[in-house]
């Protein structure tokens, strides 16, 4: 209720007690002057004068407008009852004189002092007309000053205390006007505090979404470098497999130079032992010229080996690339998790990525398998055909045994053939060189796929834990969230 409404509403109470006083007192006085047979003039004046008074304040009941005027219009009518009845019956008497002091104070109910000093006014001219049409039966011409010193009395007595009640009035309202003031700021303050609320709590919900989303896409990613780190511990396996059997092609390399170190011995001693057979011979030069094919042969092999080792380097260099890649995006991954907010795709971006180097890696591990495969079937043909040679050194041995006196005249073949043998020598040397050289590469590029998943592991248990963050930070924000929608 604003100070309008309770000013409307303390007008409304004076003038309802206003309208009682004069009801009562108009009813009285009309059914006293009916009961007492008093003039028609004044018995229709009362009547009047309460009838008049019904009229307006049915009027200021029905129109608000009417409601400030009602008191002016009361006083009015109180005085024009005063000035009828002294100038109907053509005399004052008391019941005048005393309408004079019940104007003022009905003009006082009001506490208001333009009221009061239309009623002052009144009264004073009514006290006036009593004055000079005093009833010389009344003997009361000697009281004129008291009844002038009564009425000042009492004018003075009531404007002090409409002054007294206008006071407390103004600080009434000043009170309810600050009261009414702080409570619209508090009205303010909290439609502000319930539109802070609600943006916190749409804020904290949105957060709450994201939190989520980034949570399950932490989780997928979790999921992937799983699957990934399982991929890789496999191709670390299958890589020690490689390695133990280039370690076994070694010996078997190693073994087969043995072998030819015996057969350059026995052509030594076979040429220092041919003297004739020149027959014999020719067959041992048909030996012999298998024997180069078959080392040609065998030549061309260990390149092909040594082809499909470079191969296998190229793919070494290949995965070490992924590799790389695949630490810059567990890094983007995590500076992607320190952000948070919308950072979801951001998440599944960084998890296909890491999906499509994971597919890369397998497929580049694929292909190192199927050469290594190769490296094994290439190794598997070469001691073969090291094993048919060795057994047609054999049979040389065995023709150079039966032509032993035919064999001087080819001494200088057989030194060329010793010559021959030296350089297959070499040439498995060095391939045992370049077995040694694929089998350290091989062992590097297995530390390497340990190092990766070793680094997987670690990003798996990072994010695990990040998950469990992400998740406690979920649950702070439902709490907050609840709270804040509480409020």
């Amino acid at each position: 209720m604003t100070i309008e409404d309770l000013k409307m509403d303390d007008l409304k109470k004076k003038n309802n007690y206003l309208f009682l006083v004069i009801s009562i007192a108009a009813g009285l006085g009309f059914i006293a002057q009916l009961v007492f047979a008093s003039m028609l003039v004044v018995t229709i004046s009362v009547g009047g004068a309460l009838l008049l008074a019904v009229v307006a304040f049915l009027l200021q009941k029905r129109f608000d407008a009417f409601k400030g005027y009602f008191p002016y219009i009361m006083v009015v009518i109180v005085f024009a009852l005063i000035m009828i009845l002294i100038i109907g019956e053509g005399t004052s008497k008391l019941g005048t004189i005393a309408l004079s002091f019940f104007l003022i104070m009905l003009s006082s109910i009001h506490s208001n002092l333009k009221v009061f000093i239309t009623g002052i006014i009144l009264g004073a001219i009514s006290i006036y007309m009593n004055i000079i049409n005093f009833n010389e039966n009344l003997s009361i011409s000697d009281q004129i000053p008291n009844l002038v010193l009564i009425f000042g009395l009492i004018m003075i007595g009531l404007f002090l205390q409409i002054r007294q009640n206008g006071n407390v009035l103004g600080q009434t309202i000043d009170l309810l006007r600050t009261v009414h003031e702080k409570s619209e700021e508090e009205k303010i303050a909290a439609n502000k505090l319930s539109e802070a609320v609600h943006v916190i709590t749409t804020n904290l919900e949105k957060i709450k979404t994201n939190a989520e989303n980034t949570s399950a896409s932490q989780q997928e990613m979790l999921t992937a470098v799983d699957e990934v780190s399982a991929g890789a511990e496999q191709q670390t396996n299958r890589i020690n497999d490689i390695v133990k059997n280039i370690q076994n092609s070694n010996e078997t390399i190693r073994e087969m130079e043995q072998s030819l170190q015996q057969a350059m011995n026995s052509t030594t001693e076979a040429g220092e032992q041919a003297t004739n057979g020149t027959g014999n011979m020719t067959k041992v030069k048909e030996e012999i010229d298998s024997f180069q094919d078959f080392f040609l042969d065998l030549s061309t092999s260990f390149k092909n080996l040594t082809a499909k080792i470079e191969e296998t380097n190229s793919f070494t260099a290949a995965i070490k690339g992924i590799t790389e890649q695949t630490n810059l995006l567990s890094l983007n991954a995590s500076i992607e998790a320190a952000r948070a907010g919308e950072h979801g795709k951001g998440f599944a971006v960084v998890a296909e990525e890491i999906r499509k180097l994971a597919s890369t890696s397998a497929d580049a591990l694929v292909k190192i398998e199927q050469n290594l495969q190769s490296v094994n079937e290439y190794n598997k043909s070469t001691l073969d055909q090291i094993q048919d040679g060795s057994e047609r050194i054999n049979r040389q041995v065995a023709a150079a045994d039966s032509s032993a006196t035919a064999f001087n005249t080819l001494y200088m073949t057989m030194e060329g053939l010793q010559q021959n043998m030296q350089i297959v020598s070499e040439k498995v040397t060095a391939v045992e060189t370049n077995a040694r050289t694929i089998e350290t590469n091989t062992s590097e590029f297995a530390a390497i796929i340990e190092e990766s998943t070793a680094a997987l592991e670690e990003l798996g248990a990072t994010l695990v834990s990040l998950a469990e963050d992400q998740r406690k930070t979920v649950d702070y924000v439902t709490e907050t969230y609840s709270i804040a929608t509480d409020l």
